[in-house]
This record gives structure tokens, sequence and C-alpha cells, in this order.
């Protein structure tokens, strides 16, 4: 049995009944439906109920809804089940970001941050990257469109402020951006 959420492209299975099951070492709960991405539900077959279907429903979940109950169960499922998942994800980002694909590099960004959002790292990188849009932007004569993303940049750049411990690279890019 399955439902759907808020998304056409993830579905919940329900574990309900499935005592001592694993994935990849992982003891999945039977209290809690998995969100499994699927490509084109009509076409859906239990073969598509994979770890990285799985943590890919998780992670459009927890990026949608950062308060959703079961948050912290999905983040750690995908952390156990991909313990390099923020690097990988960053290199995505960041390869995006190079080749002028910001968008992309901006929903990987904020995935990272719905990942882990006490990260100052993740939040400085989004920041940035707003910033150097901003900045690509007006270089092209979209002033209304980056002026939009300045603001943006101006919004992350607030959220760097209140963080307690701040590295170089914080103290850099806020001298940067407020200069």
């Amino acid at each position: 049995p399955y439902t759907t959420l808020f998304r056409s492209d993830v579905l919940f299975i329900s574990m309900e009944g499935q005592q001592n099951f694993k994935i990849n070492g992982f003891d999945i709960r039977d209290d809690v439906m998995l969100p499994v991405f699927v490509e084109d539900k009509a076409k859906f077959t239990p073969d598509h109920v994979t770890p990285d279907n799985i943590m890919t429903g998780m992670i459009k979940v927890i990026t949608a809804e950062p308060d959703n109950q079961h948050i912290d169960y999905y983040r750690d499922f995908i952390y156990h089940v991909d313990p390099n998942i923020e690097g990988r994800l960053s290199s995505v980002a960041y390869e995006a970001e190079k080749n002028n694909h910001f968008i992309e590099a901006f929903d990987m960004f904020k995935t990272l941050i719905a990942l882990n959002p006490n990260s100052i790292d993740t939040n400085l990188n989004l920041a940035v990257s707003y910033d150097e849009y901003s900045q690509h932007l007006a270089e092209n004569g979209q002033d209304t469109e980056s002026d939009k993303y300045s603001e943006l940049a101006y919004e992350m750049f607030k959220i760097i402020e209140e963080f307690d411990e701040k590295n170089e690279s914080a103290y850099f890019y806020l001298g940067r951006f407020y200069l």
C-alpha cells in the first residue's frame, strides 16, 4: 500500500508490520511511511523502492517540509546510507555554479541546508552564490532581477551573522558583502 504526498514524484510506502527490517544496515521503523521518489507513478513497481529512491524521496520531503515530524529519522537514514551526501551534493552545487547554472546550485545548497541547517559553510555557500548571481545579473543589465538576488544574499548573510562561531570564510564574505 502506498499513497501520494504533496508531490507527484514522491510516494509514501507503508512499512507497517515489517519487523526487524533493515536497509543498508539501517533499522526501518514500521510506524513511519517511507517517501520514495518515482519518476512516473503510473509505472511504479516494488523495484523502485531502492535506497537511492528512498533517500531522494526523503530529501524532497525535508526540503519542502522543514518541520516534518519525521525529519530527524529521515536525516539519520540519509547519513547512514550515504555518509558522504554533503560532499556529493556540494560538488554538484559547485560544478553548477562554475558553469553559470546558478538556479541548480541554489537548489543543491538549499537541499544541503535542509539536511544540515546548522552548517555555517552551507549557509555561507548559498549566501555567496546569491551574491555572485546578483553581480552576474547586474553585469548583464538585469538590475531588477539583480536586486532580488542581492536581497536574498542579504537575508542569508543575516543568518550567517547569527552563528556564534564563524570561520575565516564567513568573516571574509561578510566583509566583502557589506563593503
